[in-house]
């Protein structure tokens, strides 16, 4: 009896909750998964692979690439500056994971030099550009923007390093969360059987 004179509740017991661990365990392969897509791309070709190209620049235009528009140009990923140049056709690609994109997107103009993988070519584009030397001439040398090969390749390797660290800690949150739903689905059973009809 309480002080007030009635009966305190006792807990209520049943079945334990079994679809938060599930959830958890989905939400390592999203999140994982939206990570890898985001890094895109996760290789790159060799050094002795890419042709030098560009010259004279036509237009610069930001893209997302979710919805292939300008409508998400100002998000901070899964966006790219695509560059065409006169009597080139097609289009250059520099994804927001290469360094230095916001270089590019705001200060790189007028002229520019770019490598590309020769394979590529072949292709309708747009084409990745795998490092970037700019020749504006109404700028001073000092300000002009360079992105060399091996500072992408360096930028990449870091971002394939953190991959693999979030694909072991991700995985294994997943895999302990899925075991440990699991095991709660086989706790209920056991000590809340089915009622037969």
């Amino acid at each position: 009896m309480s002080l007030y004179g009635t009966k305190a509740s006792a807990p209520v017991r049943g079945p334990r909750s079994v679809w938060p661990w599930f959830f958890m365990s989905v939400g390592c392969v999203l999140v994982y998964a939206f990570a890898a897509l985001s890094l895109w791309p996760w290789g790159y070709p060799e050094q002795d692979e890419l042709v030098s190209s560009g010259g004279d620049i036509r237009r610069i235009i930001i893209r997302d690439s979710i919805s292939d528009t300008g409508a998400g140009s100002m998000l901070p990923t899964h966006v790219s500056v695509y560059i065409t140049f006169r009597d080139i056709d097609g289009e250059f690609e520099f994804p927001w994971s290469h360094p230095g994109y916001y270089k590019v997107r705001d200060r790189v103009g007028v002229y520019a030099d770019v490598l590309v993988e020769k394979s590529a070519l072949d292709g309708p584009g747009p084409y990745t550009i795998w490092a970037l030397e700019e020749s504006n001439t109404y700028k001073p040398d000092d300000q002009q923007t360079s992105i060399t090969y091996a500072e992408i390749a360096s930028q990449l390797d870091n971002q394939q390093e953190t991959l693999a660290d979030m694909l072991r800690w991700l995985g294994g949150a997943g895999v302990v969360f899925f075991l440990w739903g699991w095991h709660t689905v086989r706790w209920n059973r056991r000590n809340y059987p089915p009622i037969s009809p």
